[in-house]
């Protein structure tokens, strides 16, 4: 009984640890198309 449960805990344990590892983003990090235009104190894109 304890070898399924320690099979389970270790997935279980592998997939938190790739889950939380920092990835690097997929694109170089480009400025969204358009203009941001500032109306009344608020910025909106457009």
């Amino acid at each position: 009984m304890r070898f399924p449960l320690a099979v389970i805990s270790g997935v279980m344990g592998l997939v938190v640890v790739v889950n939380c590892t920092p990835q690097k983003p997929s694109s170089p990090g480009y400025p969204p198309p358009g203009r941001l235009i500032d109306i009344g104190g608020r910025k909106l894109h457009l």
